[in-house]
C-alpha cells in the first residue's frame, strides 16, 4: 500500500508544469486596468487644457491678416463689445478691482486697440491696452500675456485718473498716450466721443438701444454763410447717422428672427416675412446713404456758388473803376487811404470827391447785401467819372 502511494505521487510530479511555464500564465486584473486607462485619460486632458491656456494667454500668437487687424482696430464700439466679450469682461473685472470707471476704461481700450488682443504698433506697444514692455514690467506684469496686459493697462490708467480726473481727456492723453501732440489730440477726441456710449453700455443698456456716438464737425474759417452751410451739412449727416442706426437695428432684429426660424420646420411663411423685412431695412439703409451723399454734393455746390459769386463781384468792381492805370485802383476809397495814413493832400481827385460826398466806405464796406454792393460800385463810378 505504501509503495502504491509513492508511485502515484511520482506520476503527479512528472505530469505537473515547470515553474517557467507558470510564469507565462496571464493574470486578469480588470480593476487595475481601468484605473490605468483613467489616469492616462486625465493626463491627456490636462495637457490639452494647458495648451489651450497658453494659446489664450499669448498675445503674439494671433494668426490673422493685417487687413483683419485693421478692421478690429477701427470697428465701432458695438462691434468691439460684441466680438471680444472675453476681453470686455476682463476689463470690467480689473476696472472694479482698481476703482477705475468701467465706461472710461472701455473707451480707452477701444481707442487704443479696438479692444483687440492682436493689436500692435511699430512703436512697440501691443495688446488690448497697448502696454509698453517697460511700463508693464515696472508694475510687475508681462504685457505678452493677455490678462496681465489688461490688468497692467487698467492699473496704469487708474494712476492717470487720480491725476487728471475722468473727463479731462487731454490730460489723460498726455498721461496714457505717449505719441505726438496731434495723435494725443485725436486720442482725446475719440475717447471723449465714445465715453458716453460705453457708460451706457456699462450701465446695462442693450447695444441696440444705445445711439451711436454723435458725428460733430465745426469750422472756424470762411464767411458766416460758409459756416452756416457747413452746420447744415453736419446736421444732415447727423440725421442720416440716426437713420442708419435705426435701419441697422431693424437689420439685426430681422437677422435674429431668421436665425431663430432657420432651424424650424414648416415655418416658411414666417421665414419669408422676416426675409422681406430684412430686405426693406437694407433698402432704407441704402436710401439714407444716398441722401447723405446728396447732402454732401449740395454742400459742395453751395461752396462753389459762393466762390463764383465772390469772383463775379470782384470782376464787376474792377470793371467799374475808371482811373489812371498807374494808380492803385483801390485808391479812390477814402477809408483805405486813411488806413494807409496817406496825407489827404496826396489823395487822388476821385477819393477827394468820394469823401466830399460823404461816402466813407467804398470797397471796404461791411454790408453784405447786394444793394450795399451796388451802392458802393455806383460811388466808385461817380468818383472816377468826376476825376476824369
Amino acid at each position: 500500500m505504501h509503495k502504491a502511494v509513492l508511485l502515484l505521487l511520482s506520476a503527479g510530479l512528472a505530469l505537473a508544469p515547470s515553474p517557467s511555464v507558470w510564469a507565462d500564465v496571464p493574470v486578469l486584473d480588470n480593476d487595475a486596468k481601468d484605473k490605468r486607462s483613467e489616469d492616462e485619460g486625465h493626463s491627456a486632458t490636462d495637457k490639452d487644457t494647458q495648451d489651450d491656456q497658453l494659446e489664450e494667454q499669448t498675445v503674439t500668437s494671433c494668426n490673422i491678416s493685417q487687413k483683419e487687424k485693421n478692421r478690429r482696430l477701427y470697428r465701432s464700439p458695438a462691434q468691439a463689445v460684441s466680438e471680444d466679450t472675453s476681453n470686455v469682461e476682463l476689463i470690467k473685472h480689473y476696472a472694479d478691482k482698481y476703482n477705475v470707471p468701467v465706461g472710461l476704461t472701455l473707451s480707452v481700450a477701444h481707442a487704443e486697440s479696438g479692444i483687440s488682443t492682436c493689436s500692435g504698433s511699430p512703436t512697440g506697444v501691443k495688446g488690448v491696452m497697448q502696454l509698453t514692455k517697460r511700463t508693464g514690467k515696472g508694475m510687475g506684469f508681462d504685457r505678452d500675456i493677455n490678462e496681465e496686459n489688461i490688468e497692467g493697462g487698467v492699473k496704469y490708467l487708474g494712476l492717470g485718473v487720480n491725476k487728471c480726473g475722468t473727463t479731462d481727456y487731454a490730460c489723460l492723453a498726455s498721461w496714457y498716450n505717449g505719441s505726438t501732440a496731434a495723435e494725443q489730440k485725436n486720442w482725446a477726441g475719440k475717447v471723449g466721443r465714445n465715453h458716453g456710449w460705453f457708460n451706457a453700455y456699462a450701465g446695462g443698456s442693450n447695444i441696440e438701444e444705445i445711439s451711436s456716438p454723435s458725428f460733430k464737425s465745426t469750422v472756424d474759417y470762411g464767411s458766416e454763410a460758409t459756416r452756416n452751410a457747413n452746420g447744415a451739412a453736419v446736421g444732415a449727416v447727423d440725421r442720416a447717422v440716426s437713420g442708419v442706426d435705426r435701419s441697422s437695428a431693424r437689420v439685426q432684429e430681422a437677422g435674429r428672427r431668421i436665425d431663430a426660424l432657420s432651424s424650424s420646420v414648416g415655418a416658411s411663411e414666417i421665414y419669408q416675412d422676416a426675409w422681406d423685412d430684412n430686405t426693406q431695412a437694407r433698402a432704407v439703409n441704402a436710401d439714407l446713404l444716398n441722401n447723405l451723399m446728396t447732402a454732401r454734393n449740395l454742400f459742395n455746390e453751395l461752396l462753389q456758388a459762393r466762390l463764383q459769386l465772390k469772383l463775379s463781384k470782384t470782376s464787376e468792381t474792377a470793371k467799374a473803376m475808371k482811373s489812371d492805370p498807374t494808380v492803385n485802383p483801390y485808391s479812390c476809397d477814402p477809408v483805405i487811404l486813411e488806413q494807409m495814413k496817406v496825407p489827404r493832400a496826396d489823395w487822388p481827385r476821385c477819393a477827394v470827391i468820394a469823401a466830399a460826398e460823404g461816402e466813407t466806405s467804398v470797397l471796404s464796406s461791411s454790408g453784405n447785401s447786394d444793394g450795399a454792393i451796388a451802392d458802393n460800385l455806383l460811388s466808385i463810378q461817380n468818383a472816377a467819372e468826376a476825376a476824369d
